[in-house]
């Protein structure tokens, strides 16, 4: 465990000396894992820029590492993707935000470089990026894209000295797995046409519709605190009420990935998950329970043990109305008095707690956070369903996402591709479809001057 936490301070060390993304950058991250809501404070920042004076009629961008998908470098999400290729929660960002270009790298300084417009001279596009996803102010040429991928994950490979393209023989091209022909002169990597989308959420399936994209003017990186590469502009950290940083244990006794003292390298820490009616008197013990001192709720601020004064914010979860998933799902069944509840994510307390406000809790099925749904899992739904006749079906918005992966073609969706066509013939029963609704969710603030400090921060970027 000493040796973990030496570790830490190293990297915490290197993130302080970090540079700078080339435009103004959001963090939204925390110190311990899942549970804490960035995706809901993702979505708020988003909706405060596209609200504001300064950033209103800028461009915007969302990158995120999209955890758990199966596609590999740096990929433009859209609303056609699909959680196996992008992840749930990008792809969530990308269809409840149609104007922010949403996109995934694990590589966060590579990601903002290319998102920007600016890409790094020493980043270039890597041989799992996928092409067609930079756009032309930012495409390298042909021809060196050609010298970095030869012998790439794909096996395209660059001849030594290179034939000219109109000397291949056109049945070179047609063995590939993803039937592209090079054209002559070759395309650039952003030409490429998108109906080659195979759909299957492979590494190297170009997101649909996602060729082309405006350099951003901002970027909101989510889950970025212990990149350690990329300083962000603004960070800004979360803290789970019901579980203060200094009261957990590093993994694996605890739920902490980074040591609990780094929240006061942030500039703004947000309380979330708070309960409903806490008053001034609540916040400022929970602000002792995290080691801060002096809160003022006039100026919603605390001060640090090293006597850094930083902005402390209080925020809950909103529940929405409920919005179907399926086309056919019946509004009926809303009012229904009962209801079976399955989710896949990190902390599902608070949902049943608002749901069993609603409706008496006939069934409950939990998976894993990130959770793909299987074969054997939609049968294990829809049994609990078939014993529940009455019941209204209710999940999240993220297992919303990854559920349409299992049926595309029920959501109306395209499928192309032999991959697509296979996964299409695996429909979700009727009795799913007719009665299953997401529960939407938001992050809030009860106080409106928190919610007036959080905007004036984002102006001031």
């Amino acid at each position: 465990m000493l040796i973990y936490k030496q570790i830490l301070k190293a990297r915490a060390r290197r993130w302080r000396t970090a540079p700078g993304a080339s435009v103004p950058t959001v963090c939204v991250g925390n110190v311990t894992v899942g549970g804490t809501g960035k995706t809901p404070h993702t979505e708020l920042i988003l909706s405060l820029l596209q609200e504001s004076d300064r950033w209103g009629a800028s461009r915007a961008a969302m990158l995120s590492r999209g955890y758990k998908r199966r596609s590999k470098g740096f990929q433009i999400v859209s609303r056609d993707s699909t959680a196996a290729f992008a992840g749930d929660e990008p792809l969530q960002i990308a269809r409840k935000f149609p104007a922010v270009t949403v996109a995934v790298d694990k590589d966060r300084v590579q990601g903002c470089a290319r998102l920007s417009g600016r890409q790094a001279a020493t980043l270039g596009p890597t041989n799992d990026s996928g092409r067609g996803r930079v756009s032309r102010t930012v495409c390298p040429s042909p021809d060196s894209m050609a010298k970095k991928n030869s012998g790439d994950a794909r096996g395209r490979q660059q001849p030594s000295p290179p034939l000219p393209p109109r000397a291949e023989p056109a049945q070179k091209t047609s063995g590939d797995a993803r039937g592209r022909k090079q054209p002559s002169p070759p395309l650039p990597p952003h030409a490429e046409p998108a109906q080659n989308n195979s759909g299957d959420g492979s590494a190297a399936m170009p997101a649909p519709g996602a060729a082309e994209f405006s350099a951003a003017d901002i970027i909101v990186l989510d889950d970025a605190f212990q990149f350690n590469r990329l300083h962000a502009s603004l960070n800004i950290v979360l803290v789970d009420w019901s579980r203060p940083v200094f009261e957990d244990s590093l993994l694996p006794f605890g739920r902490l990935r980074d040591l609990p003292q780094r929240i006061f390298e942030a500039d703004i820490i947000i309380v979330s998950k708070c309960p409903p009616g806490i008053d001034n008197w609540d916040k400022t013990s929970f602000a002792g329970k995290l080691r801060l001192k002096d809160y003022s709720a006039q100026d919603c601020s605390a001060v640090t043990p090293l006597g850094k004064r930083i902005t402390l914010l209080f925020s809950h979860m909103e529940y929405c109305q409920l919005k179907p998933v399926f086309p056919e799902a019946d509004a009926r069944y809303c009012y229904s008095k009962s209801a079976v509840l399955f989710s896949g994510i990190a902390n599902d307390r608070p949902l049943r707690a608002h749901v069993s406000d609603i409706y008496r809790i006939s069934g409950a099925i939990k998976f894993p956070d990130h959770h793909a749904f299987s074969k054997s899992d939609i049968a294990r739904i829809a049994d609990l369903v078939r014993k529940n006749p009455t019941a209204a079906l209710l999940t999240t918005e993220k297992d919303a996402v990854r559920l349409l992966d299992y049926a595309p073609t029920s959501h109306g969706e395209k499928a192309e591709g032999s991959a697509m066509r296979k996964r299409s013939r695996r429909t979700v029963p009727a009795e799913i479809r007719e009665r299953l609704f997401a529960v939407p969710i938001r992050a809030a603030f009860s106080d409106e001057r928190e919610l007036e400090t959080l905007r004036r921060r984002l102006e001031t970027l």
